[in-house]
């Protein structure tokens, strides 16, 4: 975000991918730890399987910059 003008709190939602439903307990609370209230509106999902096998969590945020007036 920040490399595109933004900050952490132009991010309006978040999709995270786990490869397992057990992963949510250690993940949810870091991802919480990097947002102010209001925080994200926020999706989890568990998939079979990601990009590299080695891979368990991936984020999708998605922002929204105003441009100045």
């Amino acid at each position: 975000m920040e490399e595109a003008g933004g900050q952490m709190s132009d991010i309006v939602k978040l999709i995270v991918y786990v490869t397992d439903r057990g992963y949510r307990e250690a993940a949810y609370p870091v991802i919480r730890s990097f947002f102010d209230e209001p925080r994200p509106c926020q999706t989890g999902l568990v998939v079979a399987g990601l990009a590299r096998p080695e891979l368990l969590i991936e984020i999708d945020a998605w922002g929204f910059i105003e441009e100045p007036e």
